[in-house]
């Protein structure tokens, strides 16, 4: 995977958070400290992330979009995966 774009949508109040896309990923490797990860091969993770909401959330459902893709610039093959969070 070379490209991503993940949005979170709090199902509670249908609010959006601004969609993340990018051409490479995050590792942390200890607290604090990441470094960029350009592409994933089979096996390897890495963190996807998207922007905050600008409001408390307790007992909130949300849902996570996430779309890959195998090459940068979202083109390619891609794949999207929603998973939903309830508390």
């Amino acid at each position: 995977w070379e490209s991503f774009k993940a949005t979170i949508t709090d199902l509670t109040t249908s609010d959006t958070s601004s969609p993340m896309e990018a051409d490479e990923f995050t590792d942390a490797y200890t607290c604090g400290t990441t470094t960029s990860v350009p592409k994933l091969g089979p096996g390897e993770s890495a963190i996807i992330y998207t922007y905050g909401f600008d409001h408390d959330m307790p007992g909130h459902s949300l849902r996570a979009d996430v779309t890959l893709c195998s090459q940068d610039g979202l083109v390619g093959t891609c794949v999207t995966h929603s998973i939903n969070f309830t508390p």
